[in-house]
C-alpha cells in the first residue's frame, strides 16, 4: 500500500508538468476506422501532415479522405518508419489487444509510436470515456490518494493505480491481460448470492444474464432497464430464454437514473447508447425507487454510460433495505474510478470494495461492491 501511495503520487506530481516535446509535423496513422478518421482532421487541423494510414483492409481502402492506406506489413511502411516518421495508434475500444499492434509497428522499423491516449492530451481533443488531460489528475491528488484506501485486497489497489498510471504515463503494456470471461462474477471473489434477483442498468440485448446462466449461477427473477429500442427488442427476444429456464423476467424500455422523469437520450450505437442532453431522442428514466419496491434484490449490475451515480441515488431506499451487491462500472467518465466508490461509503455503510477489469484499454472496469 505504501509503496503504491508513494509512485501515485509521484506520478501525480508529475501530471502537473507539461509533456516533453516531441515532433508532430508528420505522422503515420495505424489504424482506418472512425477513431482513426477523426484523429486525421484534428491532426491536420492542428498543422500535422498525415503521410499514410496503416490498415490490415488497406486493399479495400485504398484512399480515405485524400490520405492513402497500406498494409503495416508491407514495403510503404517500411519506408516511411525508415524516415523517422512517428506511427500514432487511432484504436481506442474495449477489444484491441495494444501488444500484438505494438509488436507489428516495432516490427516493422518505427522507433517512434505514440499511443491514442498520449496523442489524445496532445491534441487537446474532446473527453472520452477516461481521457481527459493530467492537469485535471493533478487537481483532484487528494482525493484520488484517498481512493487508493477504499479497496479491500492488494490486487484492487494494483488495479486502480495501474488505471491512473497508464492515464499519466501512456505506458500501453499497462492493464494488458483483464479478465474477459469473469465479468460480473470474478473467479477470486465471493460467488453472486443465488437464487439471484438482478436488477440490471443497461440490459443492452441480455448479455449479463446469459453470463450468469453460463456461469451455473441459479437465477430467480432479473428486472432489466434497456432504453434503446434497438437493444430492447432484441432483450425482449432473449427474455424467451430466462422463461424457459423459469426465471421472472420484468423488462423496462426504460433508463434508468436518481428521479423519474423524460431526459434526453442518444440512441443507436449498440453497448454505447447514452443519456445525452444532445441527444435526438426523449426517454422514459426511471428510479429504482419508484418502480421496484418489493423486488428485493440481490444484485444491482449498472453500465449505463455515465449515469451509475444518479441511478445509485435513485436505488438508495432499496439498497438501504436490501444490502445486495452491487457491480458499478467506473470507467465512463475520468472521476468516477475513485468518485463512485466514495459516493457509495458517504451512502450506505457495511460495503467492501474491490475492483477489477474486464476489457482492454481500461474499458469494462467494475466496481464491486459486496456485504462486510
Amino acid at each position: 500500500m505504501d509503496k503504491l501511495r508513494r509512485n501515485l503520487g509521484s506520478l501525480l506530481d508529475g501530471a502537473s508538468a507539461p509533456l516533453p516535446s516531441r515532433s508532430l509535423s508528420e505522422i503515420v496513422i495505424y489504424g482506418a476506422g472512425n477513431c482513426g478518421r477523426n484523429l486525421a482532421r484534428i491532426a491536420e487541423s492542428q498543422g500535422t501532415s498525415v503521410r499514410a494510414f496503416l490498415d490490415a483492409r488497406a486493399e479495400s481502402l485504398g484512399v480515405i479522405d485524400g490520405i492513402p492506406c497500406h498494409l503495416p506489413t508491407g514495403g510503404t511502411a517500411r519506408s516511411l518508419a525508415g524516415q523517422g516518421i512517428p506511427a500514432v495508434i487511432a484504436v481506442f475500444n474495449y477489444s484491441a489487444d495494444p501488444s500484438p499492434i505494438l509488436s507489428l509497428l516495432s516490427d516493422a522499423g518505427f522507433s517512434s509510436i505514440i499511443s491514442y491516449f498520449e496523442i489524445h492530451e496532445r491534441f487537446q481533443m474532446a473527453p472520452e470515456f477516461w481521457l481527459a488531460p493530467r492537469q485535471g489528475l493533478y487537481e483532484q491528488r487528494e482525493e484520488i490518494l484517498a481512493g487508493l484506501e477504499l479497496f479491500e485486497d492488494p490486487v484492487s489497489r494494483q488495479v486502480y493505480h495501474d488505471h491512473l498510471a497508464l492515464r499519466m504515463t501512456f505506458d500501453q503494456k499497462l492493464l494488458s491481460t483483464p479478465e474477459i470471461e469473469t465479468q460480473y462474477a470474478p473467479d477470486d471473489l465471493a460467488p453472486p448470492r443465488q437464487p439471484m434477483r438482478l436488477i440490471d442498468g443497461g440490459a443492452f440485448i441480455g448479455d449479463t444474464v446469459d453470463l450468469f446462466l453460463n456461469h451455473g449461477v441459479r437465477m430467480e427473477a432479473v428486472a432489466a432497464f434497456e432504453p434503446d429500442m434497438i437493444n430492447f427488442q432484441k432483450l425482449v427476444d432473449a427474455s424467451n430464454r430466462y422463461i424457459a429456464e423459469g426465471i421472472n423476467a420484468f423488462l423496462y424500455p426504460c433508463g434508468i437514473g436518481g428521479e423519474t422523469g423524460m431526459l434526453r437520450f442518444q440512441g443507436g450505437h449498440g453497448a454505447g447508447s447514452q443519456l445525452n442532453e444532445k441527444g435526438d431522442l426523449h426517454v422514459q428514466v426511471l428510479a429504482v425507487d419508484d418502480v421496484l419496491p418489493n423486488f428485493h434484490p440481490t444484485l444491482i449490475k449498472l453500465d449505463i454510460e455515465g449515469a451509475e451515480p444518479d441511478a445509485l441515488k435513485g436505488a438508495r431506499e432499496t439498497i438501504l433495505r436490501e444490502m445486495p451487491d452491487l457491480a458499478v462500472c467506473v470507467y465512463h467518465t475520468p472521476a468516477h474510478l475513485w468518485e463512485i466508490p466514495q459516493l457509495i461509503k458517504e451512502m450506505f455503510t457495511g460495503y467492501k470494495f474491490f475492483l477489477r477489469y474486464h476489457r482492454f484499454n481500461g474499458f469494462d472496469t467494475v466496481l464491486y461492491a459486496t456485504k462486510a
